[in-house]
């Protein structure tokens, strides 16, 4: 009976929700059924799994990675010839690029549990990042200032010139006698080289500046000269500087000049002599045997 009132009941259900349906149930023997008792047996239904329902999410993304070096850079500063030459600075670029790359891994998201479940295999994904580089450079900026000159030897233009005080005069000495002259206002004209130059206060290089000028001087000089003298005759016996004596009475001979005695001899008729390579004549009486010296 109590399985009768619950298929009763199942029956009034389907036939609520479902109209179109007819149910036929067997009665068991004790209600005048065919079946023995304890055939049917209904058991209460589990409610179903419901399907499951999966949406594309957001894709999952690896760490960008950098590939290669930085390229590209052109706006490098500051610019080397604005730096002291020499010195070692940072120069940076701002303009640079880097390549980089990641993985995206594609998903998808159940919409009850929110469990993720990926969706094919991962794909690369590139990009080119603009960055920042600095490198180590050396300055080139250079700071010129005038230095000294540099100057060539003198050299000496031509022959000594303007001479006028030649010392001993030729009158002064005996004839054809060779003696040097010597002048000591002669003028002497010169000239060298000016190179004007600047240097880098930091490496203290030089270079010139423009060509080579020419400068020139005159110069006081002494100068001496070959000559010989034009006095034919001299004597001075009082000084006894210049004489030619001569003796009948000793038969001798004595002749000085310059005051030096450069002849003794016996034999006082001699009229020339030769000393040194040097000949001397006997020139006229003056007095007493004593007689000019002549060359």
């Amino acid at each position: 009976m109590k399985n009768t009132i619950i298929a009763i009941f199942a029956l009034s259900f389907m036939s609520v929700s479902h109209a179109a349906y007819k149910l036929y149930i067997p009665l068991e023997q004790p209600n005048g059924g065919s079946l023995p008792n304890g055939t049917i047996q209904i058991k209460p239904r589990s409610p179903g799994i419901s399907a499951e329902s999966w949406r594309v999410t957001d894709p999952l993304y690896g760490e960008w990675i950098n590939v290669g070096g930085i390229y590209g850079c052109s706006n490098w500063g500051p610019d080397p010839s604005t730096q002291t030459i020499g010195v070692t600075f940072d120069q940076t670029a701002t303009d640079c690029k880097q390549d980089q790359t990641t993985t995206k891994q594609e998903r998808e998201q159940e919409t009850t549990t929110l469990v993720y479940r990926n969706i094919g295999e991962p794909s690369i994904e590139s990009k080119s990042v603009a960055v920042h580089s600095t490198r180590k450079v050396t300055g080139t900026k250079e700071n010129w200032q005038a230095a000294e000159p540099l100057y060539g030897e003198w050299v000496n233009n031509g022959a000594v010139y303007g001479c006028s005080n030649w010392a001993p005069a030729p009158t002064s000495m005996l004839k054809d006698e060779p003696y040097n002259q010597t002048a000591t206002d002669c003028k002497q004209d010169q000239s060298r080289t000016k190179q004007d130059r600047e240097q880098e206060t930091t490496t203290l290089e030089y270079r010139n500046v423009g060509l080579p000028v020419p400068e020139n001087h005159t110069i006081s000089v002494n100068s001496s000269r070959p000559s010989n003298g034009l006095a034919s005759c001299v004597y001075n016996v009082d000084v006894i500087n210049n004489y030619w004596y001569a003796s009948a009475i000793s038969n001798y001979l004595q002749v000085v000049v310059n005051g030096v005695a450069i002849k003794y001899q016996t034999n006082y008729t001699s009229t020339s002599i030769t000393v040194n390579g040097v000949r001397y004549k006997r020139g006229a009486l003056i007095k007493d045997n004593f007689y000019e010296v002549c060359k």
